[in-house]
């Protein structure tokens, strides 16, 4: 009779995937095309993007959740550009405020969102576009991250230290994602990704960026 209830329990077990699945707490790092920051408060902040065709099509949005996941691990997310704070005329883009779920499995993440939430994103990612749940697997862990910011400035300069007096040439432009490692006061410092993945660091005054400001939404929306 034990021999029996063993079995049964492994069966039930591989049937099911529990032995496979296991919800997990989100890690800072990067998955694929989205990076998250699990911040100290509990609360979750990310930065999808991807292109194809040379830069021609590209998927992009900003990401927040408030950390406090369902019963079955998935935490509400919602998402956005801040294309009026960038300055962007919303006419030309629309409502770009949608809302998803995200979970947290072994080394991946789940990122679920509704049909056509962003632009661009149907050349890019289709089963994104279309509603459907896509794995995004961790790739590096990034644990000195400890906010994402947008670049507000034309040209905001990676200085080599928190000083203006330090003239930098390297630089990064308006709409570009930067990690933040440090603060000192007015500056921060950051680290910057090409899709390719190439690294750039340096100080950047806090002015250049944009402050991380979550879109309100009315209940529908949500």
């Amino acid at each position: 009779m034990t021999l029996l209830v063993i079995v049964m329990s492994l069966i039930w077990k591989t049937s099911t995937g529990f032995t496979q699945i296991q919800n997990k707490k989100p890690i800072t790092g990067r998955y694929d095309s989205i990076s998250i920051v699990a911040k100290s408060d509990g609360s979750i902040v990310g930065d999808f993007y991807d292109e194809t065709g040379a830069g021609q099509f590209s998927c992009g949005f900003l990401l927040y959740s408030d950390g406090r996941p369902d019963a079955d691990g998935k935490y509400k997310v919602v998402t956005w550009w801040p294309f009026k704070e960038l300055g962007i005329d919303l006419s030309r883009v629309g409502d770009n405020v949608a809302w998803g779920t995200l979970r947290f499995v072994n080394d991946a993440l789940f990122l679920q969102l509704p049909k056509q939430a962003h632009g661009g994103c149907w050349n890019v990612n289709p089963d994104l576009d279309q509603g459907q749940e896509v794995a995004l697997d961790l790739m590096h862990p990034h644990p000195e991250w400890k906010e994402i910011r947008v670049v507000k400035a034309e040209k905001a300069y990676l200085h080599k230290a928190p000083d203006l007096n330090d003239h930098a040439r390297a630089y990064v432009i308006q709409g570009d994602t930067v990690f933040v490692t440090e603060q000192r006061g007015k500056w921060l410092h950051v680290q910057y990704y090409t899709v390719e993945l190439r690294e750039s660091t340096g100080w950047v005054q806090e002015s250049d960026l944009l402050p991380f400001r979550v879109p309100e939404a009315n209940s529908a929306q949500k």
